[in-house]
């Protein structure tokens, strides 16, 4: 069985649009509900594609919060007749997966009230970036600098300023979107050596898991690269308070699905996160080649 995810059409694009582009400062933070409310899909809408993937076979799983997306679960042959295309398996940087070997089109009926389709293609996985360096830091000197620390970043940005008239991201959220836990005595012993006060957590527990259990959590790697996310956004807002959103690969295997129930859920506030006033993701993966459905 393959679960996957058909992105709606907003009842109020040019209003969504006009939203996003706003100057960050004048931004006003919207709930998930709020978000539905008003730039969700119609309810006829979902109504309507609802019962049409069930007229084809498919399990209906779920809405989104914020309204712009269904879940839904189908067999492969299911989806190949539904979406004109052919689910393949392939096997890809050392890993399996499945994916359309023909682009999808979208089901003459549901012109106009879907956008696209998410959870499709399990090949491509977060890969971390990280090397492990061979030497111990050696701090700059005279001018030379070898290693950067968070006090040379402070300096090089031009932030240490902005600390000594107590600007140093109190009261602030930061959000960490990513796809591993993080090694608490790895940042804590960061936090000790570059004479950095204990990171705040929005949560009560170290990270959230998106799309299924924290138990799936542990079996994913790539927790230097986590690690790295929170002790460099603590260095530039000592005073911030982080939330951790991490996607869960076993429950929800196609990256892209992860990524817009990832991003979903923090600019939502759902899941029990805060809404955040900046969101942090790293992982080699640039936003601006991030599909349209994740914006």
């Amino acid at each position: 069985m393959v679960n996957f995810m058909v992105a709606l059409q907003s009842q109020n694009p040019g209003g969504l649009f006009a939203a996003a582009k706003q100057n960050p400062k004048n931004h006003v933070r919207l709930s998930a509900q709020q978000v539905a409310a008003a730039y969700g899909a119609t309810p006829q809408s979902i109504m309507a594609v609802t019962q049409f993937m069930q007229d084809q076979g498919f399990v209906f799983l779920g809405e989104e919060p914020n309204g712009l997306a269904l879940q839904f679960q189908g067999l492969a042959g299911q989806i190949n007749s539904a979406f004109q295309t052919s689910l393949e398996r392939y096997r890809f940087q050392g890993h399996t997966g499945y994916a359309p070997a023909t682009g999808i089109a979208i089901p003459s009926p549901l012109t106009g009230m879907v956008s696209g389709v998410l959870g499709l293609d399990t090949l491509i996985r977060p890969v971390s970036n990280l090397q492990i360096a061979n030497s111990k830091i050696r701090k700059s000197q005279a001018g030379v600098v070898f290693d950067y620390t968070s006090l040379d970043m402070q300096t090089a940005y031009h932030v240490t300023p902005l600390y000594q008239n107590g600007f140093n991201g109190k009261g602030q959220v930061i959000a960490i979107a990513t796809w591993a836990g993080y090694k608490h005595s790895d940042e804590a012993t960061f936090n000790q050596q570059m004479g950095l006060p204990p990171t705040s957590l929005a949560t009560a527990t170290s990270y959230i898991s998106i799309g299924g259990p924290a138990s799936d959590i542990k079996n994913q790697g790539g927790t230097d690269e986590t690690t790295v996310d929170v002790a460099w956004s603590h260095t530039f807002a000592p005073g911030a308070t982080q939330e951790v959103a991490v996607g869960d690969l076993t429950a929800v295997p196609s990256f892209t699905a992860s990524m817009y129930q990832v991003f979903s859920a923090i600019a939502g506030g759902t899941n029990g996160l805060t809404i955040p006033n900046v969101i942090t993701c790293s992982w080699g993966y640039q936003e601006l080649y991030a599909p349209p459905q994740t914006n």
